[in-house]
């Protein structure tokens, strides 16, 4: 999965560094702190610390620290605005079934509450299965599996309309497997929130 910590507005502030911008790079979610180099007019300066910023005039000045109460004076705005990261989520089945096992069955509540929490959401299901038995019996299982997880969802006062359900069958294996070998990390349906 992407990351965007530092990118959105370190992007969003860079807008050709034209004069009177400030770059400044923050941390991801995580609080691990990237690298971004700023380049203008023949110079250029990196950025490589929480909160470091640079001003871009006719050169750029040198690297500064901003405060939390700067930041956001300047962009609480925009940092508001940023959508939510995407999530995903990894639900495994018993074999030749629809049912749950328990561990990812007692997911079920923290992910309908995650995509209820979140406005406009898009939430994708994708079925799988392992490479035992015919391509239709898998192609029917997977696809029975994510409709399982979708009816689990509603139950929990999830709208259906954020709700697409796909299925690969054994086409996209989470763990390479030969034909006719079981794989139980294969049997399984990525929830996708967006």
């Amino acid at each position: 999965m992407q990351r965007w910590g530092s990118i959105p507005l370190a992007a969003l502030l860079l807008a050709g560094c034209t004069p009177g911008t400030t770059v400044v790079l923050v941390p991801d979610d995580d609080g691990k702190v990237g690298q971004l180099t700023v380049a203008s007019g023949g110079s250029s300066r990196t950025l490589d610390r929480s909160s470091a910023y640079v001003e871009v005039t006719d050169q750029i000045s040198d690297i500064k620290h901003m405060d939390a109460a700067k930041m956001q004076d300047l962009f609480g705005v925009a940092l508001a605005a940023a959508p939510p990261k995407p999530r995903s989520f990894l639900l495994y089945f018993r074999k030749d079934s629809t049912d749950l096992l328990a561990d990812s069955k007692a997911m079920i509540p923290n992910i309908a509450k995650a995509i209820r929490s979140r406005p406009l959401a898009e939430v994708t299901l994708i079925g799988h299965s392992d490479h035992v038995g015919n391509n239709d019996y898998n192609e029917r299982l997977s696809a029975a599996r994510a409709q399982s997880v979708r009816t689990l969802l509603l139950e929990e006062d999830v709208d259906p309309e954020v709700l697409e359900v796909n299925s690969y069958g054994f086409r996209a294996p989470l763990v390479p497997a030969p034909a006719g070998v079981e794989e139980p990390r294969n049997r399984r349906v990525e929830v996708f929130l967006r």
